[in-house]
């Protein structure tokens, strides 16, 4: 789906916010939702979307923590704001 150009950015949106639901998400969510934050092609609506979807995740994973860093120093304003309040979340749960 976060390769699929015939999906619209709505689908894509929607679809984050239910993955950030996921009480028990695996790698694959959390890679389809680091590819959809990352994408520069799509709005930047569904990208800060699947970036506070990260944060929602709950998971302690340091690998988390580096692509919401990454995603923190985005060139959108509103997707770096969003990476940087799931960072924080995500770390402080890291302990």
């Amino acid at each position: 789906m976060a390769q699929d150009e015939k999906v619209n950015n709505w689908a894509r949106r929607v679809a984050a916010e239910v993955m950030g639901q996921l009480e028990r998400a695996n790698d694959v969510v959390v890679q389809g939702l680091f590819a959809l934050a990352q994408d520069g092609k799509i709005s930047s609506d569904v990208r800060r979307t699947a970036a506070y979807a990260l944060g929602q995740l709950g998971k302690k994973e340091p690998h988390l923590a580096l692509a919401l860093l990454e995603l923190a120093s985005d060139k959108h304003s509103d997707v770096r704001d969003v990476a940087y309040d799931a960072l924080k979340d995500v770390v402080g749960n890291l302990g």
